[in-house]
């Protein structure tokens, strides 16, 4: 039911749908959205064959009780694929690859893990497991022992990057030829509407959208000063963000990267899924920023993707998986270096100055290419 879900697995599980698949899911699902977004999802799939089980993941409950949420899956997957024609189990990260992998072991059904990022080094790395704490240290060192299983054991491995690919083959977990490499697509047949009216709904101000969280991964220090090299040299521009929090929040976060913000140079939108398209379309660039750290060449980031698929232009971070070369490959926008402030300053100057003569709708079809859903059906 969250982003992820609504922009890329149900996406998936539809396209696969016509080519004969049927699929039993479950999902572990936060405490808020279980009554509220499960309910109309059911009635979004009704008529398809695809069986939704959801399960409370128990967030903010005692350790004991999360616990007790992941065996529960686990029961569940294993009677799935014991009592069902199973043909493959798939598995993301987390508490679905310790289900998926119990289930593929006592029903021999092969497991397909789609390992996604670097979880556990996301963590480590942006303080969330200190390793400088006991605690901290135990956490990342049990998850990459069971992340070592997964991969030894599935039959088959999906990676978002080339990058992260290399590293698991270079420390032998899998061989090339066992993992596939699928980036996080996106539906560009939808945005084709989106994208023929932007410029009759355009923003009057030069408008930089960013889409998502913030904080954790994130890096916001890097959007705020973005930002603010590129109102100089666009008098008036706006920074549009699409998620949740407040004008006054992101103007108090701003300040601590050093970055003064105005109420009116700042506005905050939290729309559905169905309508984050709508919104960008009408943006003048893209904005996308992740943490530096080893477990940022295994991200593939979806705001990017939504990004292309209305021929909006992106600037992000090079840091982020293979992203340079995408850019690179459909002239899609400007990924900064991270160890350089003032050659990034330098490379915004001039991307802005060539802005304005990107075709939209060439873009487009050059990033579909790449990351619509139907290359990763």
């Amino acid at each position: 039911t969250g982003n992820l879900g609504q922009s890329q697995i149900l996406q998936y599980l539809k396209g696969l749908v016509p080519r004969g698949f049927e699929f039993e899911v479950i999902s572990f699902e936060p405490n808020s959205e279980l009554r509220s977004k499960t309910r109309s999802l059911e009635q979004e799939l009704s008529g398809l064959p695809i069986h939704c089980h959801f399960i409370n993941r128990m967030d903010g409950h005692p350790r004991w009780l999360r616990v007790a949420a992941v065996i529960k899956g686990m029961l569940l997957a294993i009677r799935i694929s014991r009592e069902r024609k199973i043909t493959v189990i798939h598995c993301r990260n987390a508490f679905a690859a310790e289900c998926g992998l119990a289930a593929s072991m006592l029903s021999g059904v092969p497991l397909l893990y789609d390992m996604r990022g670097f979880w556990g080094d996301a963590r480590a790395e942006t303080g969330a497991w200190r390793s400088d704490s006991w605690k901290g240290h135990l956490l990342y060192r049990i998850w990459k022992w069971r992340e070592a299983s997964y991969m030894r054991k599935s039959a088959l491995m999906n990676r978002l990057t080339e990058q992260a690919k290399s590293w698991v083959v270079s420390k032998g977990y899998k061989p090339s030829e066992q993992i596939v490499v699928t980036p996080c697509c996106v539906d560009f047949s939808t945005a084709a509407a989106h994208l023929k009216g932007a410029a009759q709904t355009k923003h009057n101000a030069f408008t930089c959208v960013y889409v998502g969280s913030r904080g954790g991964v994130y890096d916001d220090t890097r959007l705020y000063t973005t930002f603010d090299a590129i109102r100089k040299e666009k008098p008036g521009a706006k920074l549009l963000l699409i998620g949740n929090g407040t004008v006054l929040e992101v103007i108090r976060d701003a300040e601590c990267a050093g970055v003064r913000l105005n109420a009116d140079e700042v506005s905050v939108k939290s729309v559905v899924h169905a309508e984050v398209v709508k919104e960008i379309a009408n943006a003048n660039v893209g904005l996308s920023f992740y943490k530096r750290g080893f477990y940022a060449t295994g991200v593939s980031s979806t705001k990017i993707g939504e990004y292309l698929s209305v021929g909006l232009p992106v600037i992000c971070n090079d840091s982020i998986g293979d992203v340079a070369r995408l850019l690179h490959e459909t002239r899609g926008g400007l990924a900064l270096p991270d160890t350089n402030v003032k050659e990034s300053e330098k490379l915004i100057r001039n991307f802005l100055k060539k802005i304005s003569d990107i075709d939209r709708e060439a873009l487009s079809a050059r990033a579909a290419v790449f990351l619509d859903t139907s290359v990763a059906v």
